[in-house]
């Protein structure tokens, strides 16, 4: 996290309406004591969540100061009046009367600590507790507990619970209890993508903020800010995160492998006409639970169309803007016969619509090659 704001909720790039209203409310004291902040993945709701817990725990007037002790202590998730829940998981050892973190062996507890440290040094970054089953009970009843203690350091204490859909029937029960009788001084956050998944008494009992998709002027200047991108980074990522300051920290920290899925094992065996490796990349997925990355497989062919579209009309390309992206574009443009990307396109997107039904992906995407196959084909293999 960073060592000291510049403006209120500072390390959260755009959603400035929220801040606002976060801001309006807390100076007058109207601050409610359970909060949801929801609207679409990467928008933003953790690092939000994050951020107005060390603004509410800060001792001090200009809170938060990055110097007082709690911010310090905050700053690594130290904070003892501080109490985060992520997915973990579920411990092997039975313990009763004990802690969950008690029920750890040494290597879920070393898993444990490395996300959390992963965490403190960025805001956006996307927890990953090996194997987590979810938020158990365990951690909402230790939460729960802790909440009506003193705070150890005086002020007000701070829940996150991060993605709340993540608890189960179980665990949204308990909380329902803590919900009706808050404790003096003690806030809760919820952070959904799917409120729709949580408790209707859950959410009625929450006051809900909701995290609109980010303008590509804000992811630039976000990547700008926590992460020093370049300009150049900047305007080849910013088209392409579809609204997602987290998608655009994963295709600055990580590149988008997705695309080059796209690109080398789909399309271009395609074209090629080499059906075996068609085959194989189509069996690939044949048993993936993965099915986000396989939807940023057909986005990045759909994006690829729709940019030979652009060209052809005498327009820039909108999602592959770099130098060698673009000259692979025209190369594909000049040298591959079409006869219909916009039913290309609509057969991708159809293929996105039907994917988290329960179908055979690797069929959808054996389909999808005969598609393409029948409007894609090299020019070269003609001569």
């Amino acid at each position: 996290m960073e060592s000291e704001a510049v403006d209120f909720l500072a390390g959260v790039a755009g959603q400035g309406e929220v801040k606002r209203r976060l801001q309006r409310l807390t100076e007058a004291g109207k601050l409610p004591h359970a909060l949801l902040f929801y609207g679409p993945k990467g928008t933003g709701k953790e690092a939000a969540g994050l951020e107005f817990g060390r603004y509410l725990l800060c001792g001090r007037e200009n809170a938060p100061c990055g110097q007082c002790k709690s911010c310090r202590m905050y700053r690594n998730f130290e904070h003892p009046d501080f109490y985060y829940l992520f997915p973990i998981k579920r411990p092997k050892k039975d313990k009763e009367g004990y802690d969950w973190e008690d029920k750890m062996n040494e290597p879920e507890l070393e898993s444990y600590r490395r996300e959390l440290q992963n965490k403190a040094a960025d805001l956006y970054y996307p927890v990953h507790y090996p194997g987590a089953s979810g938020i158990i009970l365990d951690q909402v009843r230790r939460m729960i507990q802790r909440s009506s203690l003193t705070s150890y350091m005086g002020g007000r204490r701070y829940a996150l619970i991060s993605p709340a859909e993540a608890m189960n029937d179980e665990s949204q029960n308990a909380l329902l209890k803590l919900l009706e009788e808050p404790p003096d001084d003690f806030y809760l956050c919820l952070v959904s993508s799917r409120p729709e998944a949580l408790f209707t008494t859950v959410v009625s009992r929450c006051q809900g903020f909701y995290f609109k998709p980010l303008s590509e002027s804000e992811i630039g200047a976000g990547l700008q800010r926590h992460y020093q991108a370049s300009a150049e980074a900047v305007q080849s990522i910013k088209g392409r995160a579809d609204g997602s300051f987290g998608k655009a920290r994963q295709l600055f920290k990580e590149g988008d492998p997705a695309r080059e899925e796209a690109l080398d094992g789909f399309l271009l065996p395609i074209v090629m006409e080499r059906p075996v490796e068609i085959y194989n990349f189509c069996r690939k997925y044949e048993k993936t639970v993965n099915k986000a990355y396989v939807k940023d497989i057909l986005f990045s062919l759909d994006q690829w169309l729709k940019d030979i579209s652009l060209m052809d009309a005498g327009l820039a390309p909108q999602y592959y803007t770099d130098k060698v992206k673009t000259e692979r574009l025209e190369r594909f443009r000049k040298e591959v016969i079409y006869s219909n990307l916009a039913e290309l396109r609509q057969a991708t997107l159809a293929a996105v619509d039907i994917i988290d039904r329960n179908i055979y992906i690797d069929m959808m995407l054996t389909n999808l090659a005969v598609e393409y196959g029948k409007h894609l084909k090299w020019k070269r293999l003609k001569k």
